[in-house]
C-alpha cells in the first residue's frame, strides 16, 4: 500500500494538539462548569448516585463482575449467581469495557464503590468536553473557541439527561477524537494514521456499544465526500490508492470488535435474544422541535404555560434542547455562511445526526412517513441491535458544539482586543450554564445492603435466594438492580438482577411462573383466597402447595421479601397476605426485609403442577393469557398420595395445524391427545397413579411450526418454532363422583392486561 499525496484543508505542518498547559486549563474550566451545572451533586459524591439507583447499581455489578473474573481467572460470559437458576449472560448487559478499565484499578485504591462510580462519571463527562475541544481545535485552531465548544458538548441536554443513568453514553469523548484520526487517515493514509484511527474507533466501541454502530455513519460519509471531491476523473485513482488502507482498517477493527463483543456473540449462539424489538425502535425518537424547546429540567421551561414534552408523551431519551447560546451562534454561522475547513462535511454530518435522531417515522394524521433511521434498520443488520434512535442526539450535540464554535470565532474576529473577547466568552459561558444547567441536580442517597444476607450466609454460605417482589429481568426497577449489585458483595445466588436486555430463559422458567412475582403481587385481590389462586398457567391451586413446589423445583433455600420503602415507587406491591402465608417459615425480620426458610414450609397436601422447561413467552392470544409451548415441554409435579389416582389437564390449542401430543412419565405414556387449532379446549388424561413426592412429566408433540407473521412470534423479532399455545395446566386428584371432564380456568383481565403491560 502506498500513501497518496494529499494536501489538507488545514495546514498539516501546524501543531495538531494544544499544549499540556492549555489542556490543563480547559479541564479546570470544564470541571468548574460541570460542578456548577450539576450542583449540589459534587458535594455528595461519596454517598449518592446521579439520577437514581437502577442503572448505577447495574453498572457497578458489571464492573465488579469483570474484576471478580479477572481475580479468579474464570470466564465472564455468564454469571451463574445472578438470575438463578438460569444465570445471567454478560451479553445481555451493557459491555462497559472502558469504564471497567477505570474501575478495576480505582477500586483497589478506593474501597467506596459509590465514590469510584462518581469519579468515573466525572471523568467521562470531562472526557466528552476534552474530546470535543480537541476536535474543534483541529478544525478551527482557536483555543478559546475550542474550550467553549467542549463545554457546550459536555453540558448539552442529551449528555446531561443520560448522566442521570447511563455511564456508558456520557463517555462520548473518544468519538470526536476518532473523527480527527479518521479524517487524517482518509486524507493521507499511512501506517501510523491507520493505527491511530483503528485505536480511536476501538476506544469509541469500548465506551458504548451504541457508538460502535453510530460512528460508522460519519466515517462512511467522509469517505463518500472525499471521493466525490476527487472529481470525475479522479475518483478511480482516489479509490485505488485508499482501498487497501480502508480494508486494513476494517480488518483491524473487525478483529477487535469480535473480541470486545464475544459475550454478545456467545449469548446469541446460545439462544438468548440480543436484537431489540422493532416496537421499541419505533417508540423512541426525538421530535424536531425538541432541539429548540427547553425541557422540564431547564430554567426557561418555567416561563412556558404548557409542557410540550408531556403533551407529546416524549420520553427523556428524546430531550435534545441545544440551548439559546448555541442556537444563536449556529444561526450566525449559517446566516453569515462562515467558511472553515471541511465546512460542507461538518454541516452535513450534524444534520445527519439530527435527522437520524428523529426516529423511525413521522405521522401526519393517518399518514405515516418513514424516516432514514428506519431505512437503516431495514438494510443494516447492526441497527437491529439499536433500541433508541433518539440517542443520535448525543452525536448531534458534538456537531452542534463545533458549529456554534464556528459562529463564536466569527463573532470574536470582529473584536480586536483580547479583553473584549474574553469578556464575550465569559458572558456567553454564564448564559449557557444558566440555560443548560439542571440545578438542583437530581441525586439520591443509596440504601445500605440489608443485614439479612450476612445472617443467611452464617446459616448456609452457599444458599440460593428467591427475592420478592420478583421482577422481570429487563424491568428497570430499583429493587432488581440493587439486589444484583448486593449479590456481588454477599456472594449468594439470587433470582434477581436487572440486565437491560431480557433474559428469555429466566423469564420463562422462573419469572412468569413465580408465586412471588410483582405481576401477581401488584394485584390487590391476590391471595384473598389463598387456597384458590391463579398463578401463571395454574388455576384454582393452593398458594402454599404451589409456592412449595416452585421453591423445591428450583432449589431455593430462602425467600427474601423486601418491604423497604420505596423499592418500587411506580408499582406498589401488596405484601401483607404473602407474608402472612409464609409466617410459619420466618427466621428473620427487620425494617427492610423478612426472611423465610423453605425447609420450614410444609409439602403440598394436594397434587400440584408447575411449568418448567419448554414453556415459552407469555402473551395475550385471542384474548387469553397463554404461552407458546415447544415441541418438548417439562412439568414439575408433586403428588402427596401415591394410592390416589390423578388426572392431568391441559388447556391448549395446536399452533397452525393439528398435533398429536403425548403426556409421559419415566418413559411410559400417560395420555395421548389430538389437539386442534382454532380455540382453546381442555384435554384431560385418563386417571393414573404417580409415586409420592416431587417428579417430572413430559409433553411431547409430533411437530412444530415457525411463525409466519409478527403476531405469531414467541418474542418480537424471534421466529423460534413452537407447537402449541397453552392457556392452563392442572394436576388434580380423581374424584369418585367425577363423570365429566374438569375445566381448567384460564386467566382473563386484569392478569392479561398486566401481562400485556410487561
Amino acid at each position: 500500500m502506498q500513501s497518496p499525496k494529499h494536501v489538507d484543508d488545514d495546514p498539516e505542518d501546524a501543531a495538531r494538539l494544544p499544549g499540556w498547559k492549555t489542556v490543563a486549563v480547559v479541564l479546570a474550566f470544564h470541571a468548574a462548569c460541570l460542578a456548577v451545572a450539576t450542583y449540589p451533586f459534587i458535594t455528595r459524591i461519596r454517598s449518592t448516585f446521579p439520577g437514581g439507583w437502577t442503572d448505577p447499581y447495574q453498572h457497578l455489578w458489571i464492573m465488579r463482575w469483570y474484576k471478580s473474573c479477572l481475580h479468579s481467572g474464570r470466564s465472564p460470559l455468564i454469571c451463574p449467581d445472578l438470575q438463578y437458576p438460569v444465570g445471567a449472560p454478560l451479553g445481555l448487559f451493557s459491555p462497559l469495557h472502558y469504564q471497567s478499565l477505570l474501575y478495576i484499578p480505582l477500586s483497589f485504591i478506593i474501597p467506596n464503590d459509590y465514590l469510584c462510580y462518581n469519579l468515573i462519571w466525572i471523568s467521562s463527562l470531562l472526557l466528552t468536553g476534552l474530546g470535543t475541544t480537541l476536535l474543534i481545535w483541529h478544525v478551527l485552531r482557536d483555543r478559546l473557541c475550542a474550550g467553549f465548544g467542549g463545554m457546550l458538548a459536555m453540558l448539552g441536554t442529551p449528555v446531561l439527561i443520560h448522566s442521570f443513568a447511563h455511564l456508558e453514553l456520557i463517555t462520548l469523548g473518544w468519538f470526536p477524537m476518532f473523527l480527527v484520526a479518521w479524517l487524517r487517515f482518509v486524507d493521507q493514509p499511512g501506517r501510523g494514521r491507520l493505527l491511530a484511527a483503528s485505536a480511536a474507533y476501538v476506544l469509541v466501541a469500548m465506551s458504548a456499544a451504541y457508538y460502535a454502530v453510530f460512528a460508522v455513519l460519519p466515517a462512511a460519509l467522509y469517505v463518500a465526500w472525499s471521493w466525490a471531491k476527487a472529481g470525475r476523473g479522479g475518483t478511480l485513482p482516489w479509490l485505488r490508492m485508499r482501498f487497501g488502507w480502508l480494508l486494513g482498517f476494517t480488518a483491524l477493527v473487525g478483529a477487535a470488535l469480535i473480541v470486545l463483543f464475544t459475550p454478545q456473540i456467545w449469548a446469541t449462539t446460545h439462544g438468548y435474544l440480543v436484537n431489540r424489538p422493532r416496537s421499541e425502535f419505533l417508540r423512541y425518537g426525538a421530535p424536531a422541535w425538541s432541539y429548540v424547546v427547553p425541557t422540564p429540567f431547564h430554567q426557561l421551561s418555567k416561563v412556558m404555560t404548557t409542557d410540550p414534552y408531556r403533551l407529546a408523551k416524549v420520553s427523556d431519551e428524546g430531550f435534545s434542547y441545544l440551548g439559546v447560546v448555541p442556537l444563536m451562534l449556529i444561526a450566525l454561522a449559517a446566516v453569515c455562511r462562515v467558511r472553515f475547513p471541511r465546512a460542507w462535511f461538518w454541516w452535513a454530518a450534524t444534520l445527519m445526526f439530527v435527522v437520524l435522531s428523529f426516529g423511525a417515522s413521522w405521522r401526519f394524521g393517518s399518514v405515516e412517513v418513514g424516516l432514514p433511521a428506519s431505512w437503516l434498520r431495514n438494510t443494516f443488520f447492526a441497527f437491529r441491535l439499536i433500541r433508541v434512535p433518539a440517542r443520535f442526539n448525543l452525536f448531534a450535540a458534538v456537531g452542534a458544539a463545533l458549529l456554534a464554535s464556528v459562529g463564536l470565532r466569527h463573532l470574536l474576529a470582529r473584536l480586536p482586543r483580547i479583553e473584549a473577547r474574553l469578556a464575550i466568552v465569559a458572558a456567553l459561558t454564564v448564559l449557557t450554564i444558566a440555560d443548560l444547567s439542571m440545578v438542583p441536580y437530581r441525586n439520591e442517597a443509596t440504601p445500605n445492603m440489608p443485614a439479612c444476607y450476612e445472617m443467611i450466609k452464617r446459616i448456609n454460605p452457599h444458599a440460593n435466594l428467591c427475592e420478592s417482589p420478583h421482577f422481570g429481568t429487563s424491568d428497570a426497577e430499583y429493587l432488581s438492580a440493587a439486589c444484583g449489585y448486593w449479590q456481588s458483595r454477599h456472594g449468594l445466588r439470587t433470582s434477581s438482577g436487572y440486565s437491560g436486555n431480557t433474559n428469555i430463559r429466566a423469564e420463562n422458567l422462573t419469572s412468569w411462573p413465580s408465586p412471588f412475582s410483582a405481576l401477581w403481587l401488584e394485584q390487590k385481590d391476590f391471595l384473598k383466597d389463598p387456597v384458590k389462586v391463579y398463578i401463571d398457567l395454574v388455576s384454582d391451586v393452593s398458594f402454599d402447595d404451589y409456592a412449595w413446589l416452585y421453591l423445591a423445583t428450583h432449589h431455593f433455600d430462602f425467600v427474601v421479601v423486601h418491604h423497604w420503602d420505596p423499592p418500587v415507587p411506580s408499582r406498589p406491591m401488596h405484601l401483607a397476605r404473602l407474608e402472612a402465608q409464609l409466617r410459619p417459615a420466618k427466621i428473620f425480620e427487620d425494617e427492610m426485609t423478612s426472611v423465610y426458610q423453605t425447609s420450614r414450609l410444609k409439602p403440598p397436601v394436594h397434587p400440584v403442577a408447575l411449568p418448567t422447561e419448554g414453556w415459552l413467552q407469555r402473551t395475550p392470544w385471542r384474548g387469553t393469557y397463554s404461552c407458546a409451548v415447544a415441541q418438548t415441554a417439562k412439568v414439575s409435579v408433586y403428588n402427596p398420595d401415591p394410592d390416589r389416582e390423578v388426572r392431568f389437564v391441559l388447556n391448549a390449542l395446536a399452533f397452525r395445524k393439528a398435533r398429536t401430543v403425548r403426556l409421559r412419565s419415566r418413559g411410559r405414556d400417560l395420555a395421548t391427545w389430538n389437539l386442534a387449532p382454532g380455540k382453546f379446549q381442555d384435554y384431560v388424561s385418563p386417571s393414573f397413579r404417580l409415586p409420592e413426592g416431587l417428579q417430572e412429566l413430559t409433553l411431547e408433540s409430533d411437530g412444530q411450526e415457525r411463525p409466519a407473521h409478527h403476531h405469531e412470534e414467541v418474542n418480537e423479532g424471534d421466529r423460534k418454532p413452537y407447537s402449541l399455545r397453552a392457556g392452563g395446566i392442572a394436576l388434580i386428584a380423581t374424584q369418585p363422583e367425577l363423570t365429566t371432564s374438569p375445566n381448567v380456568a384460564i386467566h382473563q383481565d386484569p392478569v392479561t392486561e398486566a401481562a400485556r403491560t410487561l
